[in-house]
Order: structure tokens, then C-alpha cells, then sequence
């Protein structure tokens, strides 16, 4: 399974100076949205937040993801 990676989402949300309302703002998702991701509360994304995501950071939604299989 799929899941988003909460840590590298946190970490880059920081690194940003950005609070999860601010992000929330910025990306169009919503704040309880982005918490789940980071907290690994959501185990099943949609592409569409994660692809949000990946455009604010510039990264490839690959990186924000991870096989929990591995």
C-alpha cells in the first residue's frame, strides 16, 4: 500500500516556515487534510492533494510517497 510519507511532508512544511494553516491557504487543501498526512492518520491518498503538494514544494509526488511494503 501506498501511503504519504508524513515525515518528509512535516520536514518540508517546516523547512518552508510555514504553519499547516498557511499551507492549507496556499494549496487549497484542507488543514485536517494535511495533519492526516503528517500524522499517517490517512492511509489512502488522492493524487489530487498530493499533486498540490508536490507543485507548492517543487518535488515529484514520488517523493512524498512511500510503499509500505518495503
Amino acid at each position: 500500500m501506498v501511503t504519504v510519507n508524513g515525515a518528509v511532508l512535516r520536514e518540508l512544511r517546516q523547512a518552508n516556515g510555514l504553519t499547516l494553516v498557511e499551507l492549507a491557504k496556499r494549496t487549497k487543501i484542507d488543514r485536517r487534510t494535511l495533519s492526516g498526512y503528517e500524522k499517517k492518520t490517512i492511509a489512502d491518498p488522492r493524487c489530487t492533494p498530493i499533486h498540490r503538494l508536490a507543485r507548492h514544494y517543487n518535488v515529484t509526488m514520488e517523493h512524498l510517497l512511500k510503499d509500505e511494503e518495503s
